[in-house]
């Protein structure tokens, strides 16, 4: 080992050497020109940034001129009409401290309201009746502002001028998201200085000056002197970065792969050891991810033993090599033949509804079927979900158990694992799916009734890679559903279509030998492998409310391996999320035992809701800081998947801590997709999931996120509460839910990009509806969870908090008048 690390230094610093030798001649002659056009471009940015905000501005003022109501009150010229007018849209206009309603024969300042109108705003107002005119700094001390004019037109007459006098702050707003280590920035109108960032020892030297467009502004920069390095100490550092860089990092490689080596060989000698005694519990954490086949491999081997004693005359002979060469795919031909009747799932409550799309690793899910009122034609079994008994009934899904067995066959799966929710339908629909897989020799792992993340993590741990699981996300009891993932890829497009012809031709491949294997043990290795991997520093006391779902016994499991002193409360939520009605049981609960923290799965255990040490909702925006802080800590530049609907706080503190957040679409398949792509380590959405990818396994897990907060929270001697305190908060509204009928999401939001006119917003198109003003953002989009739309609002200060959930409440009426909204 230490000699390929010698060599594969000794060629790294060779290629460092002749790379930064080479950078160097060939920039150095054109360092200056470098150096003048990265100035330039800095000021060009700073410029376009500017234009593009003062262009929002008149924008919005130019709105208020198009209104029908101004119009008629200027053009009739009713003085009263005019001033209610003028009252009523104080507030429209962002930044706004005074807005004025003029007509043309205006001759005299207005020295009684703050601002004052003085004379340049008088001539302003003259010339935009005849011509535009450009935004301006207008007044002295406090009645100082940026003013924005706008004429008003009846037909081809101008009738009147609006003034928008705004905060004289505006300038300095503007030029504040500039790099001020680059050198001195000086925003000026003519002479006068309206706003500077940065430093400089003199402003010696000819500025860098650009005009700023659609005003009378320009920008003067001077680059920081300092930034120029010599020519020698340039080639040297060209040379010995590099090489440092690549010397520190093989010294901390090699040293972390030997600890990790060392790490796994003991865990790994331990599980042979504890093979031999037959005592192997699956709990041997491996640091290196590509050894931990051999301990599943391992375990597999002691249920095969198990199965099949030897009798105790003859010892156990294995045979290394035939036990590598088949490591990695689980064969269940030992196994006792297929009984349903003898099934003994998990003893857990009825009543998980979610389906586990985000459980099953990337892309994994495919739903069955919604036909209602069908007679069951076999080509359209493929959707959402079906009303149990009626549409999704027992011979149909033996027909599509037999379908997916033979698609496995093909591809060489031997065994698909299955799992089922807590629905009364389930027992009886999963067992004719078992009956389906088994009739085509694939065998199968029931896993009975268990939460999301087990599922996941045992798709994860199993050869093949595929799995079935009868659920659905509806919350309505009377429905359920399938969903299916074959050797690690979601079924959809034409293998979906390529599953429905075999149905259709009863084109199944039928053979003997199918068995099924009940095991709950991979339940204990889930905990047992969390356990190991996150550590408490100090006693936690936690309160914990799983409701009536999966979670409840594996999750105080979970929470007392940890080592938490555990209050469990009765929570009676049997199909649905941890809502405000049940958060607020918790809270009290936390705030009476005196816990750090209360924490509330939804019924599968994807999602969570925390409670901190007051009693106090933690919003998700919290959450995914302290997360992303604690991992940037570590992985400092990494790419951080963020849902659309998080605040402007989230996507601030992740950049603060050196790292990049990267926005995707809500959903779970779109969520996975960019962690792959990204390698991002975590992701999050603001309905409660987190996707960690760093020590985890990369689906949404909330048995998963609440230990690891826990583990975070206890490195820290303060309480909960404390901790998130410290973190930003935005003014932002919680994610707002309005249900509609089955089916109008998506042409509800078709509908509104159709009359989505929003002349003073940017419109972004990537997840529903986001509008982005200059002081805030509203958002609108389908929820994945039920039929409904989903939308939440962002804002400066509440005056445009306000004024944005007008601007949208009002689309959202256009498009359904009889919508109710809770804003």
């Amino acid at each position: 080992m230490k000699r390929i690390y010698s060599i594969l230094a000794a060629i790294s610093i060779a290629m460092a050497l002749l790379a930064g030798t080479g950078s160097y001649l060939l920039l150095a002659s054109d360092a200056g020109n470098a150096k003048r056009e990265a100035a330039l471009a800095t000021v060009r940015s700073i410029g376009n940034a500017i234009t593009l905000q003062l262009d929002l501005l008149q924008a919005s003022v130019d709105g208020v001129a198009r209104q029908p109501d101004v119009i008629a009150a200027l053009a009739s010229g009713d003085r009263e009409s005019i001033k209610r007018i003028e009252s009523d849209l104080q507030t429209v206009v962002p930044y706004g401290l005074r807005l004025r309603l003029l007509l043309p024969d205006i001759n005299e300042t207005e020295q009684t309201q703050t601002p004052h109108m003085g004379f340049g705003d008088l001539d302003m107002v003259k010339t935009r009746l005849m011509a535009p005119t450009p935004p301006a700094v207008q007044g002295e001390g406090e009645h100082r502002h940026l003013a924005i004019a706008s004429a008003v037109v009846d037909g081809e007459r101008v009738v009147g001028v609006v003034l928008a006098s705004l905060k004289a702050d505006l300038p300095a707003r503007m030029l504040g998201g500039a790099d001020s280590s680059a050198g001195l920035i000086h925003l000026q109108q003519a002479q006068l200085t309206l706003a500077s960032v940065g430093t400089r020892s003199d402003e010696s030297g000819v500025p860098i000056e650009i005009s700023i467009g659609n005003s009378r502004w320009h920008v003067l920069f001077w680059p920081d002197p300092g930034l120029g390095l010599s020519h020698w100490l340039n080639v040297a550092l060209a040379i010995s970065v590099p090489l440092l860089v690549i010397a520190v990092a093989f010294v901390l490689a090699y040293r972390k792969l030997m600890t990790y080596l060392q790490a796994d060989q003991a865990s790994l000698l331990k599980a042979v050891k504890d093979l031999m005694q037959g005592k192997i519990a699956g709990n041997y954490p491996l640091k290196i991810n590509e050894l931990q086949p051999v301990v599943s491999a391992m375990v597999q081997i002691k249920r095969v033993l198990e199965q099949a004693p030897v009798p105790a005359s003859k010892p156990i002979v294995v045979d290394e090599d035939a036990f590598f060469n088949d490591s990695f795919d689980i064969d269940f031909t030992e196994a006792s033949p297929i009984a349903l009747s003898q099934t003994a799932p998990l003893s857990l409550p009825a009543g998980w509804p979610e389906a586990i799309d985000s459980a099953v690793a990337a892309d994994t899910v495919v739903v069955v079927p919604p036909v209602l009122g069908a007679s069951k034609p076999v080509a359209n079994v493929f959707g959402h979900h079906g009303i149990a008994g009626d549409v999704l009934d027992e011979p149909l899904m033996e027909a599509i158990g037999k379908a997916f067995g033979s698609e496995a066959r093909a591809l060489n799966v031997e065994t698909i694992v299955v799992a089922r929710d807590g629905r009364v339908s389930s027992p009886a629909l999963c067992a004719a799916l078992v009956r389906g897989i088994t009739a085509t020799g694939c065998g199968v792992l029931d896993m009975g009734m268990v939460p999301a993340p087990v599922l996941g993590f045992v798709c994860h741990h199993t050869g093949g890679r595929s799995a079935a699981m009868v659920a659905t996300e509806t919350e309505h009891p009377g429905i359920n559903g399938l969903q299916l993932l074959l050797n690690g890829e979601r079924l959809d497009g034409e293998r979906v279509l390529a599953l429905k012809q075999r149905i259709d031709n009863t084109d199944y491949t039928l053979a003997p030998g199918g068995r099924v294997d009940e095991n709950s043990l991979f339940a204990n290795e889930y905990i047992g492998i969390i356990a190991d991997d996150i550590r408490l520093v100090r006693p936690m006391t936690v309160v914990m409310d799983a409701g009536h779902g999966a979670c409840s016994r594996i999750g105080s499991l979970l929470l007392k391996t940890l080592g938490c002193e555990l209050i469990e409360l009765n929570g009676d939520r049997p199909l649905a999320e941890p809502g405000a009605e049940a958060l607020e049981a918790l809270s009290r609960a936390v705030i009476s035992h005196k816990a750090e923290l209360g924490i509330a799965w939804d019924s599968d255990g994807d999602r969570v809701g925390l409670i901190d040490a007051q009693g106090r909702i933690i919003s998700p925006d919290a959450v995914m800081m302290l997360f992303a802080r604690d991992i940037l800590a570590t992985r400092t530049g990494a790419d951080i998947v963020c849902d659309a609907a998080y605040s402007r706080a989230v996507m601030e503190q992740i950049s603060k801590r050196g790292g990049h957040p990267v926005t995707a679409k809500t959903t779970t398949a779109a969520m996975q997709k960019m962690l792959r792509e990204s390698g991002s380590p975590l992701a999050g959405t603001v309905d409660g999931r987190w996707f960690f990818n760093d020590r985890w396994l990369g689906f949404a897990d909330g048995l998963y996120a609440a230990a690891r907060l826990i583990g975070i929270l206890s490195t820290d001697s303060r309480t909960s509460a404390d901790v998130f305190d410290e973190l930003p908060r935005s003014l932002a509204t919680p994610l707002l839910t309005v249900a509609l009928n089955e089916g109008d999401g998506v042409r509800f939001i078709e509908q509104l990009f159709a009359i989505a006119h929003l002349p003073d917003a940017k419109i972004d198109g990537s997840d529903g509806l986001k509008a982005q003003f200059v002081d805030g953002w509203a958002l609108v989009r389908v929820s994945g969870r039920s039929n409904a739309i989903e939308i939440r609002f962002e804002a400066d200060d509440k005056d445009a908090l306000a004024r944005i959930q007008g601007r949208i409440a009002s689309l959202l009426k256009q498009v359904k008048p009889d919508i109710s909204l809770a804003f």
